[in-house]
């Protein structure tokens, strides 16, 4: 699956033109939408915050309901994060003379 994500952050505020841009500095060397695994499952960061938690977030954008909030420093990165974030998933085939209509033939 992939997901386009943008350059930057942007906060909305009053008014027609009124984005103003967000800070996107590295904390504990991580930034938003970094590719990370944590207790051998693969996640993105959905949220920081500099006291050393991270929210996480699957490939769909819903956020992961931990019992306690992921640390910065029990998380491995596996990818920097890019403009496109990319997660890879198992397409599992079907034996050899089987159908996708459940029909043989």
């Amino acid at each position: 699956m992939k997901k386009c994500i943008p350059k930057g952050e942007y906060q909305q505020r009053k008014g027609v033109r009124s984005q103003q841009v967000i800070p996107t500095d590295k904390i504990q060397g991580f930034r938003k939408f970094d590719k990370v695994e944590y207790r051998g499952t693969v996640f993105f960061i959905k949220g920081r915050m500099s006291t050393g938690y991270a929210k996480l977030m699957g490939i769909d954008g819903a956020e992961v309901k931990l019992k306690t909030m992921a640390r910065l420093a029990q998380l491995k990165r596996v990818n920097a994060r890019k403009s496109q974030i990319v997660m890879e998933i198992p397409i599992h085939l079907a034996p050899k003379g089987a159908s996708i209509l459940g029909r043989s033939g």
